[in-house]
């Protein structure tokens, strides 16, 4: 089974936002946290990797981390794979690019109320994520 990790960025401004990214059409089009498959890596590196690489949000930037925030299974092209979920709380002023990763995965971003990022999420999963990072903080 393959492993991925998903990695949910949040700050605290008046009331808690969350980061969401748009994936390009050609990948969906759909509102996700970053995430992705894991690599020669633990899973928290992984976490902090695609984060790093999907926002250029990095180590420095974080407050607090939370690990197993959710863990489930997904099957895509016949490939079952296993996704553990991360969350980050990063400082308010941090600053957000989608424009670094190599691989072109999205084309816009967003920082949304938690109730504006349950309407925007596609995948149950993700919305499921949330609701436990929500009972977290």
């Amino acid at each position: 089974m393959k492993q991925s990790v998903q990695a949910i960025a949040f700050r605290k401004k008046e009331n808690y936002e969350f980061l969401l990214l748009k994936r390009i059409p050609t990948k969906g089009g759909f509102w996700q946290p970053a995430g992705g498959a894991l690599e020669d890596e633990s899973l928290l590196e992984g976490a902090y990797r695609e984060l790093q690489e999907e926002t250029s949000i990095n180590k420095d930037n974080i407050l607090r981390a939370f690990e197993n925030v959710h863990e489930h299974e997904f099957e895509k092209e016949n490939i079952k794979t296993q996704e553990n979920v991360f969350a980050f709380e990063v400082s308010p002023e941090t600053e957000v690019s989608i424009h670094n990763n190599i691989y072109p995965e999205h084309e816009e971003f967003m920082w949304v109320s938690y109730s504006t990022a349950l309407e925007m999420l596609k995948w149950d999963s993700n919305k499921e994520s949330f609701k436990k990072l929500k009972d977290l903080i």
